[in-house]
């Protein structure tokens, strides 16, 4: 399904445009450790990617709060288990 949806832009299109994509995108990475790897990896490694989302988070202090969030988290989460 993947294979024939990525070759029909028209299809792509009207995806994209569907807010639901992205919960939807969330729910199938919750679900299926397999797809969130693949899927990290690929933003991960595309320049491209880390470049917009490095732009959305400077243009979005909420955005940027967010992450350093996650990030003080996880180092908290680190300590505790590893002292």
């Amino acid at each position: 399904m993947m294979e024939s949806t990525t070759q029909d832009q028209e299809a792509i299109r009207t995806w994209m445009q569907n807010t639901q994509h992205a919960e939807d995108m969330g729910i199938m990475m919750r679900k299926n450790h397999d797809f969130m790897q693949e899927m990290m990896m690929e933003m991960i490694n595309d320049p491209n990617i880390i470049l917009q989302m490095l732009g959305h988070m400077s243009e979005n202090p909420e955005v940027m709060g967010q992450m350093q969030e996650i990030i003080r988290g996880n180092m908290m989460d680190d300590k505790m288990m590893h002292p």
